[in-house]
C-alpha cells in the first residue's frame, strides 16, 4: 500500500497530498500553515521541527523513538505503534492523545484540558493525576499496580491485562468498566450509571449490588456457582 503524506492548512477545510516529508519542510510558508498533518504508516527516523500552527497530528506505525517539542495549539496527538519509551512535554490545550503500543514507562503531567487518553500496551507501572475533563481512559496491557483518582467526568475506564488489586472510588458518571484479567478481590461501589460491565478472570468474593441500568455484563465467580446462575437469570 502506498501511504501519502496529508494535511491541512489555516482557514481551509480541505485535506490536501503533501510533498515528500523532506521537501514540505522546506516550503517553510505552507509548512507553518499546517493545522492537520496526518503521517501515517510513513517511515520517519526523525521527526523535525513541527509547524507552530498544528492541532491534529497523526504519526502512527512511522517506527519513530522519540518526539519533538509539541507545539501549545496541539489538541490531538496520534503516535501509535511506534519505538517511544516517552513523550516530550504535553501541550495545555491537548484534548486527545493516543499513544499505545510503545514501550512508554511513565507519562509526563496532563493537560488540564485532555479528555481522551488511550496508553495500552507500554510498559507503566503508574499513572500520572488525571484531568477533572478526562472522559475515556483506555490503560490495559501495562504493569499497573493501582489507578490514581478517577474524575468525575469519567464514563470510560478499559484497564484489563494489569496487576490491579483494586479499584479506586468510582466516579457517579461512569458508564463502561472493563477490568477483566487482574487480581482484583473486590469492587467498589457501582453507580446507576454503569450500563457495561466485564470483570472476567478476577478473584472477585463481592460482586456490589448490580446497576439498574446495566445492559452487559461477563462475571466469572470462581466458587458457588450458583451465584453466577441467579446473576444471568435476572437477564433471561
Amino acid at each position: 500500500m502506498n501511504f501519502r503524506l496529508k494535511g491541512k492548512y489555516k482557514n481551509d477545510d480541505k485535506i490536501y497530498e503533501l510533498k515528500p516529508f523532506k521537501k514540505i519542510i522546506q516550503d517553510s510558508v505552507n509548512y507553518n500553515n499546517l493545522v492537520y498533518l496526518n503521517c501515517h504508516s510513513i517511515i520517519i527516523p526523525i521527526l523535525l521541527k513541527l509547524p507552530n500552527s498544528l492541532q491534529v497530528l497523526i504519526i502512527e506505525n512511522c517506527k519513530l523513538k522519540e518526539l519533538p517539542k509539541l507545539p501549545n495549539t496541539l489538541e490531538e496527538l496520534n503516535c501509535y505503534n511506534n519505538q517511544l519509551d516517552s513523550l516530550p512535554e504535553l501541550p495545555s490545550k491537548l484534548k486527545i492523545l493516543r499513544c499505545g503500543i510503545n514501550k512508554i514507562q511513565e507519562l509526563s503531567i496532563l493537560s488540564n484540558s485532555l479528555e481522551e487518553l488511550y496508553c495500552s500496551n507500554n510498559q507503566l507501572i503508574s499513572l500520572p493525576k488525571l484531568p477533572n475533563s478526562l472522559q475515556e481512559l483506555y490503560c490495559s496491557n501495562n504493569q499497573l499496580i493501582s489507578l490514581p483518582k478517577l474524575p468525575n467526568s469519567l464514563k470510560t475506564l478499559v484497564c484489563e491485562y494489569n496487576e490491579l488489586t483494586k479499584l479506586p472510588n468510582l466516579p457517579n458518571s461512569l458508564q463502561i468498566l472493563y477490568i477483566d484479567c487482574n487480581i482484583i478481590s473486590k469492587l467498589p461501589k457501582l453507580h446507576n450509571s454503569l450500563i457495561e460491565l466485564s470483570c472476567l478472570d478476577n478473584p472477585l468474593n463481592l460482586l456490589s449490588e448490580i446497576p439498574i441500568n446495566i445492559q452487559f455484563i461477563e462475571f466469572i465467580k470462581f466458587n458457588k456457582s450458583n451465584y453466577l446462575l441467579r446473576y444471568l437469570n435476572k437477564f433471561n
